[in-house]
């Protein structure tokens, strides 16, 4: 572990360690004909040629850790240059406020406390939006998974009804009532397992695990349990 680097976060410490396993391996006889080299610390900051890419402009930066472990890098002051023919513009992203709710500019997220948006009443997050750009598809799924639970603990404790006090009031059946009446052919999880069901059994002929179904009307018609749409 490098100086500075017991402020990083666990998944950050985990990326470093794989970098530096794949330059420890080094070059093999198979990777001969082409290299990738990956440079850190370094932002590209000017793009210069006539009438086409000769060469680009990188400054070089540092990491700064403040006490709350958050990294940044800072341009040093410093440039590099490097020949090059061809750029790539990897755009990446970053979350935009919303009106009426928190947002942290500097992480591009609405803060949250597991899904449920910070000192705002009846609204979640889940995603980017919520925790930053990471993870992968099951990361998501995790995620979602979370802001769902909060969601339903706070029906469990009437934080989600209309009219507190108001006796009778169920927000579960309000909810999906308010739904139903803008999209009729709204999916539930019970038709979501008769999607599962039917791909499943597509598969099983030729021992694959699913057939997906590849259409809105297939999906629609399979979870509604109504003769499919050809």
């Amino acid at each position: 572990m490098q100086p500075g680097e017991e402020k990083l976060s666990r998944l950050i410490l985990r990326n470093l360690a794989i970098l530096r396993g794949y330059a420890a391996a080094g070059q093999t006889a198979a990777s001969a004909g082409r290299q990738l080299a990956l440079r850190f610390l370094r932002s590209p900051v000017e793009i210069r040629g006539e009438g086409r890419v000769a060469e680009v402009v990188f400054a070089r930066n540092r990491l700064e850790v403040d006490a709350e472990g958050w990294v940044s890098a800072v341009d040093t002051g410093e440039r590099e240059v490097l020949a090059a023919d061809l750029v790539v513009r990897a755009v990446g992203y970053k979350g935009l406020p919303l009106m009426g709710l928190p947002f942290d500019e500097r992480r591009g997220i609405i803060p949250n406390d597991a899904g449920r948006v910070a000192g705002a009443d009846r609204e979640y997050v889940a995603g980017w939006i919520k925790r930053g750009p990471t993870g992968i598809i099951g990361t998501n799924r995790k995620c979602a998974v979370e802001t769902v639970a909060t969601l339903l603990a706070d029906v469990a404790e009437g934080r989600l009804v209309h009219h507190p006090g108001a006796g009778g009031v169920d927000p579960v059946g309000e909810a999906e009532s308010w739904l139903r009446e803008r999209q009729p052919e709204l999916v539930t999880e019970s038709g979501w397992r008769l999607i599962d069901a039917a791909e499943r059994a597509s598969g099983k002929p030729a021992g694959r695990p699913r057939v997906k179904l590849t259409t809105l009307d297939a999906l629609v018609d399979t979870a509604l349990n109504r003769t499919l749409t050809v």
